[in-house]
């Protein structure tokens, strides 16, 4: 799945909204309004920018990540989904697949409860030693008393 780059710069929003308001005039295509939907629905928190950005998905030349978040929803609140034209559909289909299935559904929540920092995942390491040493010396013990 490939999602193209986005660039925001000073004159992003402007930009956007301008292009925007000729698609609604012109009707013949809407790839500007999916996009602004599709990062819409991907970008709710600044924390979402940050990853896209890691990702290679957002360039941000404004520097807030918090102001991108901002300004990806406000431009969205104003725009409807196109209901057959849409771009973007397929992807969004497999998104919903993709998150549906009970395996990813389990590791989103292991990671999100469980593993949330590396701290959790170094003492579950740790506690795996330690039940493997545990485990071992009750063997050799145990099978081990001639």
């Amino acid at each position: 799945m490939k999602i193209p780059t986005f660039v925001v710069k000073d004159d992003t929003e402007r930009l956007l909204r301008n292009l925007i308001a000729y698609e609604l005039v012109a009707q013949d295509s809407t790839y500007v309004i999916d996009y602004v939907i599709l990062m819409d629905n991907l970008v709710n928190t600044a924390k979402d920018v940050k990853m896209l950005r890691r990702r290679g998905i957002i360039q941000n030349r404004l520097g807030d990540d918090e102001a991108v978040a901002k300004m990806i929803k406000k431009l969205g609140d104003h725009v409807a989904l196109p209901e057959d034209t849409f771009f973007y559909k397929k992807m969004f289909e497999d998104v919903k697949r993709h998150c549906k299935r009970p395996y990813n559904t389990w590791m989103r929540k292991l990671r999100r409860d469980y593993f949330s920092s590396p701290w959790s995942c170094i003492a579950f390491v740790a506690g795996l030693v330690v039940f493997g040493i545990t485990i071992t010396n009750f063997m050799r013990i145990s099978f081990l008393k001639d």
